[in-house]
């Protein structure tokens, strides 16, 4: 039986903090191992390259991004240990503090419950569902 446990990092509009979301993923939840991460796969790639196309790489500004998904990997927990512990020594507790905000952990049994959890219905694929889910209209 394969287990594996997957990261995902969620960066809101506020860009204040961070939620990680550690998924569960095993051959006995629906869908199986495969099936759980090639959605995700598929659905990280997706929203990476929606963001991109409207946030970073518009001309004008008219959409500002809401959330935006990124894969983490075991090693950027202890990266991310590093650079808080040099900063610290650089500028001092406080403002360091401010900079590596302590991330959420959210704790899944599955892709699907993540998907559950933060609202997003997986079998949509129109680019309009991708659209209300990480982007919104600046006014």
């Amino acid at each position: 039986m394969m287990k594996r446990e997957l990261f995902v990092r969620e960066h809101t509009l506020d860009c204040l903090g961070m939620k990680v979301h550690v998924i569960r993923v095993n051959d006995e939840q629906r869908g199986g191992c495969y099936r759980q991460i090639s959605s995700l796969e598929g659905f990280i790639n997706r929203t990476s390259e929606r963001w991109y196309a409207y946030y970073y790489k518009s001309r004008y500004h008219l959409f500002n991004s809401q959330v935006h998904f990124k894969r983490m990997y075991k090693d950027d927990v202890k990266l991310r240990t590093v650079q808080y512990c040099n900063t610290k020594k650089l500028i001092g507790q406080k403002e360091a503090d401010k900079l590596f905000s302590l991330p959420e952990y959210v704790f899944h049994d599955s892709v699907w419950s993540f998907f559950e959890s933060i609202g997003y219905d997986h079998r949509n694929k129109k680019v309009s569902h991708l659209d209300k889910f990480i982007l919104r209209e600046v006014k």
